[in-house]
């Protein structure tokens, strides 16, 4: 399985290579506005090649200690049909893991992280999760008029 590795603060994970579009800078987000507003999750909007994105603290999504800075980078993905951008502490490497070496996620595991956790792979630089992006991170969208037509 190639995963791509990120860095939310001292903990590594690997997202599925086939989630992730492009990895982007944390720079010239604005804030977001409805229909994006409505999570508490997302953190401001990105226009990517005219397409105007909704930006996602993966940390605070996970339940992870968060702050957002200039430093970090937007891991963007496809996520039930849509792109979302996913602010992350580092994007370190694309890796290609063995499936032998990813264990399923406990079965006491009750978190909402463990809502997107694959599995965990052992790997000589240490353990690493595996997470799914996809279980309830797009941010949910306002529906609209122009839905219809």
């Amino acid at each position: 399985m190639a995963v791509v590795t990120i860095r939310l603060g001292t903990e590594f994970y690997g997202v599925p290579i086939a989630q992730v579009q492009e990895v982007i800078p944390c720079s010239d987000v604005a804030k977001p506005f409805a229909p994006y507003a409505m999570s508490e999750h997302v953190v401001g909007i990105y226009n990517l090649h005219g397409v105007v994105i909704p930006i996602v603290d993966l940390k605070a999504r996970l339940g992870l200690a968060h702050q957002v800075d200039a430093e970090q980078q937007i891991l963007v993905c496809r996520v039930q049909r849509s792109l979302v951008g996913f602010i992350v502490d580092e994007v370190v490497q694309v890796v290609k893991i063995p499936r032998h070496l990813i264990k399923p996620p406990s079965p006491t595991q009750n978190s909402t992280a463990a809502r997107h956790t694959i599995g965990v792979a052992t790997l000589a630089s240490g353990p690493m999760i595996i997470i799914d992006l996809a279980p309830g991170l797009a941010p949910e969208r306002a529906s609209s008029p122009f839905d219809e037509i």
